[in-house]
């Protein structure tokens, strides 16, 4: 019975949103995180008075590679397993125009929790990152796309412990990042 109701809502909100004029809702995954026993997902909004402007909140969490640990020098083959254990995001993307595709340019204020173990045990510290970024948003059709994005960040650890017996680790004050976000907009 559930499947059904399931199947109905979908229908009639997918019969709603093709009938809307404009597309100021997206809803947005990265699905690398989940592929690294994470999530994502991204709610986006367009107002009016900012029509060019797409502003949003995400959550989102994933398990570092070792690439992305190793990235930081002073952390690189030290034996550390790091999580990005809770993120939420407050963005902000600009485009040329209206119909919020092609290159874009924008900025994010996250919260960010990190979860980190080696030989002595684990810890958790949470930080405050600010980032810049761009990309391109590419329109498979009315409703699709394919969103391509990298930035460069400010990663500030404002508390918790990132030490774990006599290992510290150490926070990278800049963060690299980029992503393929799959997004639908209705």
């Amino acid at each position: 019975m559930k499947y059904k109701s399931l199947l109905a809502a979908t229908a009639i909100f997918g019969t709603l949103s093709l009938q809307a004029e404009t597309k100021d809702f997206a809803i947005e995954v990265d699905p690398s995180t989940y592929a690294f026993d994470g999530y994502s997902i991204h709610l986006k909004k367009r107002f009016e008075t900012l029509p060019n402007v797409q502003f949003g909140v995400g959550v989102y969490a994933m398990d570092f590679p070792d690439v992305f640990v190793d990235m930081h020098s002073k952390n690189k083959n030290k034996g550390w397993n790091v999580r990005l254990n809770n993120g939420v995001g407050l963005f902000a993307d600009v485009y040329a125009d209206e119909s919020l595709s092609g290159w874009f340019y924008g900025g994010q204020i996250a919260f960010q929790r990190y979860e980190i173990d080696n030989i002595g045990g684990s810890s958790s510290y949470d930080t405050l990152l600010l980032m810049g970024h761009g990309g391109y948003k590419y329109n498979i059709n009315e409703q699709w796309y394919l969103k391509f994005w990298g930035g460069v960040g400010y990663s500030h650890k404002f508390s918790g412990s990132n030490r774990v017996g006599v290992l510290e680790y150490d926070v990278p004050k800049v963060v690299p990042f980029g992503a393929l976000h799959i997004g639908y907009s209705f």
